[in-house]
């Protein structure tokens, strides 16, 4: 180490993208690096990459970071997205702490309707202080029968469609957003697992997001996880719909 210089460093986090690809996408910087240095690190549902550069203070460390951030941010996944856009934060950071400040910060409010997360949302939702400005209640409606009878969805559209269905998280998402009167309707459904259930492999679920100029509803598949994994990536996923919304606003 030269005399005086410390070690500094930054974290990018990207939800959207496996370990693997992002290696593969980085290899030649993985490969050559020196100074500043890049690791990678998988948690459940996501990637980080720790940048650490020794410098002589902090400005010329944020320098050296700034650069290696910039070449990061610049290359493009396997399907052409750019990685910035599946950055989302830094350090201190989660899907779920962004989306509470940023509601807190534009005053809007948000409600869900959980089916196979049981609450989980809504739970990550309170984990934070001051929640009770941005969320005032909402829904677990687990069966079928709640879901129709604490959401008002008629329970023969339900059976039509099933309760793994883009119909089914777009009726959760609408109907929990006008009984709450949010800004924001939220609806998790889906497998957890481990078996199939209407047909559905474990991990398909449906994400709906209700706002007052529409719905839009996504399809996802986490395939290969544990019934934990399976709710805590779906949440992870939710949380990332509500920020996209959030910063297209």
């Amino acid at each position: 180490l030269m005399t005086g210089s410390k070690l500094y460093s930054r974290v990018l986090r990207f939800f959207g993208i496996g370990e693997s690809q992002l290696v593969t996408i980085l290899a030649d910087l993985i490969d050559n690096q020196t100074d500043p240095t890049l690791a990678p690190y998988a948690k459940t549902g996501e990637v980080t990459l720790r940048l650490s550069t020794k410098a002589s203070s902090q400005e010329e460390a944020n320098q050296a970071l700034a650069d290696l951030e910039n070449q990061i941010l610049g290359r493009d996944t396997f399907e052409g997205l750019s990685l910035r856009e599946l950055c989302y934060g830094g350090e201190e950071t989660s899907l779920a702490s962004i989306v509470v400040e940023e509601l807190k910060k534009q005053g809007k409010t948000i409600t869900a309707a959980e089916s196979l997360t049981a609450g989980l949302f809504q739970a990550t939702v309170a984990d934070f202080s001051g929640a009770s400005s941005i969320f005032k209640g909402g829904f677990v409606t687990y069966s079928l029968e709640e879901k129709s009878k604490m959401l008002a969805i008629p329970a023969k559209d339900l059976e039509e469609h099933g309760v793994v269905s883009e119909f089914t998280a777009q009726k959760m998402a609408e109907q929990a957003r006008s009984k709450t009167q949010s800004d924001f309707g939220l609806s998790l459904t889906g497998v957890a697992g481990p078996a199939s259930l209407e047909g559905h492999p474990a991990g398909t679920v449906f994400i709906g997001l209700a706002q007052e100029h529409g719905t839009e509803v996504v399809k996802v598949n986490i395939g290969g996880r544990s019934r934990a994994d399976v709710r805590h990536i779906a949440v992870m996923h939710a949380f990332n719909l509500v920020r996209k919304a959030l910063l297209s606003d």
